[in-house]
């Protein structure tokens, strides 16, 4: 239950973690927009720049420069008229900038602006005082005073303002002066109003963010809530509380689900009461401690009943096997004798000259009954011997090709039947030699038998960890998935007249080496017994 707990409040952190991811994302995006906008407007503004000083520098008047350098009556009219053209210069471009005329005398090396529009002046320069170049704007001048660029533009950041400053020279001019016109362009206004623009867009960017993100809870928690209320019904029915039952308020797709969920509860509730009183009846529990509250006692308890059914299960199989040992014990010493005088005075008479062909052939018959008789006997007999005969080493190549060799003759005597041998090694083992051989030979005999058209019947040998197995696989008819599961009881056989005693022996000498018999089969491709025995 944690974790679904836990999964629902990382849905929502997730939820939030998005919407702030995307915010960055567009906030980011609004600052180099903004930047790239400012780059764009620099731009502008330089060209602009450029235009302005080119038009003003051809438009100004050289005499009036030569009126305004010289310190006479006229200078002052000539200055107050050279202002006239900076402030309609000024005005024309909506006073975003401020232009001044700087005279530069060669001779003294001197720098004085001459006249300037009504506009606020860069460095806090006065109309009329001496002009002293920042060494920032000396070098850009000093190109266009000595004509190796008329026209220039720069950009520079004074303080918290940002200036792109335009110079062009003023042709004309008498004696050692040179004018410049320089404009200097105030783009803080500009960048403001960019900076308005983008906090306005990022201002209704959070808005709709945060009503989309409220939105979007809302139906998050509306969805959810049927989720929840299947989340706390599971809880309870995980600590043993099977009287819960969900309802939907409205109908929904949830609907369906909290129907499918109540039968189960349902369900739950009558499995636990019969596994309280199956626990109840095989002793597990007694009639106080009934009642299974959760699913991890259910589980104990399912656990309990598995061992003790199986342990029951095998007791059951060794009654039954202990029973079907006295009973072949009692009817080997009760019937075997008077079968034996029998078949002595059948053989007696089979030699009589004097008997007809056709009593003869009875004779026979009654003969080979009693020896099929006498084989069951034997299959009883065998049951009724418990202890395994004495281990000795051998070969394994010997003791396969042994038992190839008895299984041949009888597989090609019975039907057209090739049998098949498969070793690709070889080592000494220390088995029960008679009691393997004879487990083998009666799983290869019912191979051959299972083929009455004919067929192919192969032994292969293989090691598995401290195991030989020994595999017998034929072409026959197989067996279903039932059949299987009942090989080795008593009195299970596939078999016309056989008994099911013969595998049951081989079942039962197998496990007492502790090893294992496993059947491989599927109808009408053929069988495959694996037998595992421990090789030391």
């Amino acid at each position: 239950m944690k974790n679904i707990k836990k999964s629902m409040s990382i849905k929502r952190k997730i939820l939030t973690l998005l919407v702030l991811l995307m915010l960055i994302t567009i906030i980011l995006i609004s600052i180099i927009g903004y930047k790239l906008m400012n780059a764009y407007t620099e731009d502008i503004l330089y060209e602009r720049g450029k235009g302005m000083v080119m038009f003003g520098s051809s438009m100004i008047p050289s005499r009036l420069i030569n009126e305004a350098s010289v310190n006479t009556d006229s200078s002052i009219g000539a200055r107050s008229k050279l202002k006239t053209y900076l402030n309609e210069m000024d005005k024309q471009s909506n006073h975003l900038f401020s232009g001044h005329i700087i005279l530069y005398n060669e001779n003294k090396k001197h720098y004085e602006i001459i006249s300037a529009s009504d506009g606020t002046q860069p460095n806090g320069i006065k109309e009329g005082s001496p002009f002293i170049p920042s060494k920032r704007t000396l070098p850009y001048i000093q190109k266009v005073i000595h004509g190796e660029n008329p026209q220039i533009t720069e950009i520079y950041k004074e303080s918290s303002n940002k200036w792109v400053n335009a110079y062009a020279g003023i042709d004309g001019l008498e004696g050692s002066n040179k004018a410049i016109l320089a404009v200097t362009i105030n783009a803080d206004e500009v960048f403001t109003k960019n900076l308005y623009w983008l906090l306005l867009f990022i201002g209704s960017i959070l808005i709709i963010f945060c009503m989309a993100y409220g939105v979007l809870c809302h139906y998050l928690n509306k969805l959810m809530g049927p989720v929840h209320k299947l989340i706390i019904g599971i809880t309870k029915v995980s600590q043993g509380e099977f009287n819960i039952k969900l309802t939907e308020d409205s109908s929904t797709e949830f609907e369906e689900l909290f129907e499918q969920f109540n039968y189960m509860v349902h369900q739950l509730h009558i499995l636990f009461e019969k596994l309280s009183i199956t626990s109840v009846q095989i002793g597990s529990k007694s009639n106080n401690e009934m009642l299974i509250n959760n699913f991890d006692e259910a589980i104990k308890e399912i656990d309990n009943i598995v061992y003790r059914t199986s342990i029951q299960k095998e007791l059951q199989q060794a009654e039954k096997m202990n029973a079907i040992g006295q009973l072949a014990a009692s009817v080997a010493h009760e019937i075997r004798n008077p079968m034996t005088v029998v078949k002595g005075f059948l053989q007696i008479f089979q030699n009589k000259s004097k008997l007809s062909e056709e009593e003869l052939s009875y004779i026979k018959l009654m003969v080979d009954e009693i020896n099929r008789a006498e084989g069951i006997i034997n299959d009883y007999l065998s049951l009724a011997k418990p202890d395994l005969g004495s281990k000795e080493y051998v070969m394994l190549s010997e003791f396969s090709a042994h038992i190839v060799d008895l299984m041949n003759g009888y597989a090609l005597m019975v039907s057209n039947i090739h049998l098949h041998f498969e070793l690709d090694f070889d080592l000494e083992i220390y088995i029960n030699t008679n009691e393997v051989k004879q487990v083998l030979i009666n799983i290869m005999k019912n191979g051959i038998e299972a083929m009455k058209d004919g067929g192919e019947l192969t032994l292969s040998i293989q090691k598995e960890g401290e195991c030989i197995v020994f595999s017998v696989s034929d072409t026959g008819n197989g067996m279903s998935e039932e059949q299987i599961k009942r090989l080795g009881t008593a009195f299970y056989s596939l078999k016309d007249k056989g008994t099911g005693i013969g595998l049951m022996v081989c079942y039962q000498v197998i496990e007492r080496m502790k090893g294992k018999i496993e059947v491989e089969s599927e109808k009408n491709k053929g069988t495959t017994f694996k037998v595992y025995v421990p090789f030391s």
